[in-house]
């Protein structure tokens, strides 16, 4: 069983997704570069930046992780390590899309660019497959 859900990754899936993720962490760092007019107003946004600044790690070690079990050759591949990249990428993915929509003014992204990157149904599909109970299980067991 446990293998079952650990085949099968679509790591291109996944990395779409990464890019998603990335892209609106991007557009929000603007957005928070010229609410705190390039830093200098940063204590009026002190929790805004902090939940920012989570989300951009988050994110960097999302790809980081993706680009490691990219490169991992296919002979020396633990079976956990692409359902791991996935797993965290959906888990980030579904954190970054409710703190979003909770905060959409802080974050700066309108509900309809919301809806169409982390709210589209391919992301939402890959992201709930990607952290699901049955992957976490599996990889917990292989591990």
């Amino acid at each position: 069983m446990a293998d079952t859900a650990l085949n099968g990754v679509d790591l291109d899936a996944i990395a779409r997704l990464v890019d998603l993720t990335d892209a609106l962490v991007k557009e929000s760092l603007a957005a928070a570069a010229k609410r705190t007019n390039g830093g200098k107003g940063i204590d009026d946004e002190q929790a805004h930046c902090e939940r920012l600044a989570y989300a951009a790690t988050e994110v960097q070690a999302a790809k980081d992780l993706l680009a490691y079990a990219r490169a991992v050759p296919s002979a020396e591949k633990d079976a956990a390590i692409d359902a791991m990249a996935g797993a965290f990428a959906g888990e980030v993915a579904l954190r970054l899309k409710a703190s979003i929509d909770a905060h959409l003014d802080e974050f700066g992204i309108s509900e309809d660019r919301l809806a169409a990157t982390l709210g589209a149904a391919e992301a939402k599909r890959t992201a709930r497959a990607a952290a699901s109970d049955a992957v976490i299980r599996a990889i917990g067991k292989h591990v």
